[in-house]
């Protein structure tokens, strides 16, 4: 091979790793990767979007949830829109979000015809509450943990992202999408183990007066 190839192949190798651009969905309990709950206890759910490629703010992302382990008796309080949806000017339409069970458990989609979540905000030029925020929050929820003795991975997937690179709308696209998952563990209410002894010790024992 000459050095002209050589030369050929490196500068399409540096050009290929300066212009990978990566946005990450990172899904957190109550702030962290995992928690440990109790059936009927309430965690807070967030979904925080971050981002490596040069600009001013999110345009736009598209993804979806799901809720491996998840049980229909679990409680999904969803009702705060996804980022975009919920101030003037920032979204050219509302959306409706549902949740519906899947053979791994449930997941949380749009009702359209897509399913995805749409994230979206108008260009900082003609939006007075244009966020520039990275990584920002684009999803949150309510978890209430139904029976216990399960984990709930609360995961999905991320199929755009788009960022402005600057406030006049010209964008750049993240053309690498991760998820970071996170993790609730449904443990049995403290003395729940108690009583069940208690209450098989007593039938023993009657079993054994009679």
């Amino acid at each position: 091979m000459n050095k002209l190839a050589i030369a050929l192949i490196a500068a399409a190798t540096t050009t290929g790793i300066a212009t990978a651009q990566t946005s990450r969905l990172e899904w957190r309990v109550d702030g962290n990767s995992a928690a440990v709950v109790n059936a009927g206890d309430t965690v807070l759910v967030e979904g925080f979007l971050s981002w490596d490629i040069q600009g001013v703010g999110l345009s736009s992302a598209d993804y979806t949830i799901t809720l491996d382990g998840a049980d229909m008796p679990d409680g999904l309080n969803y009702a705060e829109p996804a980022f975009g949806r919920n101030a003037l000017m920032l979204s050219p339409a509302p959306q409706v979000i549902v949740d519906t069970p899947t053979p791994a458990g449930r997941q949380i989609v749009d009702a359209g015809p897509f399913g995805t979540i749409g994230a979206f905000q108008l260009p900082g030029m003609f939006n007075p509450f244009f966020q520039t925020q990275n990584p920002v929050r684009v999803f949150s929820f309510e978890f209430t943990a139904g029976d216990a003795g399960r984990d709930v991975t609360i995961g999905g997937t991320l199929t755009s992202t788009a960022i402005y690179t600057d406030m006049m709308g010209g964008s750049a696209f993240a053309n690498e999408r991760m998820v970071d998952n996170a993790t609730v563990s449904i443990v049995p209410t403290p003395g729940t183990g108690a009583l069940i002894a208690s209450a098989g010790l007593l039938a023993t024992r009657r079993r054994r007066k009679a």
